[in-house]
């Protein structure tokens, strides 16, 4: 009977002092509407899919990092492709279905080149190196990705490496024009990506899941903890 009410409540939550079945003078909870039930999150940003790049060996992308990037100790060199990604508790799932769809596209080689900066809502800048490649393969990456998981795509997607973070677009520029002066394209390849996971947003990113492109192999990386800082 929609009329009647015996659960057990705190005094609180009832219209009046008295608890009576068939009493019109219903609970509150039971007056209310349902609640509706909570969904999973589509996107965390305790995890990433990202290309993790091993250019810091010769220092010169490192070497700016540790000088200008305050999120080097939690952020390895990389480059977003989704981010935030989805719960951590799905990294093993979305592996398996990156590896179907990246098992047809083939390694491919990107040219980090001259530095470039964004300005902000707020005024502060990020730099970044440029990564271009032949016929669109980064960009096509990307496409297959984002089709895999359109919730963490975001619209327009800029790839980009930071190298520095800076309070206004004068230092920003400054900063451009002085690497800039110096700078020699770095040539990297692409032959996997990477699903990264931390525990929240103040600690440091470490490799969970790689996905090898034109194979799709995986392997799991959660017993490895790489300091992003090694070179």
């Amino acid at each position: 009977d929609s009329s009647s009410c015996t659960q057990e409540l705190p005094r609180s939550n009832f219209t009046n002092t008295q608890q009576l079945k068939g009493d019109k003078r219903r609970c509150k909870l039971c007056l209310a509407e349902p609640a509706p039930p909570e969904e999973a999150p589509q996107s965390a940003k305790t995890s990433a899919l990202c290309l993790v790049f091993e250019t810091e060996r010769d220092g010169c992308v490192q070497g700016l990092r540790r000088k200008h990037d305050k999120q080097v100790d939690r952020w390895p060199a990389h480059i977003n492709l989704l981010y935030p990604f989805v719960p951590k508790s799905g990294l093993g799932a979305a592996a398996g279905e990156l590896a179907e769809t990246l098992r047809n596209l083939p390694p491919f080689e990107i040219v980090l080149e001259v530095p470039q900066y964004f300005t902000h809502s707020k005024g502060d800048c990020t730099v970044w190196l440029d990564p271009r490649s032949e016929d669109g393969a980064l960009a096509q990456l990307h496409t297959l990705c984002a089709g895999c998981f359109p919730r963490c795509a975001k619209d327009p997607w800029i790839p980009h490496l930071t190298i520095a973070q800076l309070p206004n677009p004068k230092r920003a520029q400054a900063l451009v024009d002085s690497v800039g002066r110096g700078w020699s394209p770095v040539t990297c390849l692409v032959k996997e990506v990477w699903l990264l996971e931390r525990t929240d947003t103040q600690s440091a990113f470490r490799m969970a899941w790689t996905v090898a492109l034109g194979t799709g192999a995986r392997t799991c990386l959660l017993y490895t903890s790489p300091s992003p800082r090694d070179s």
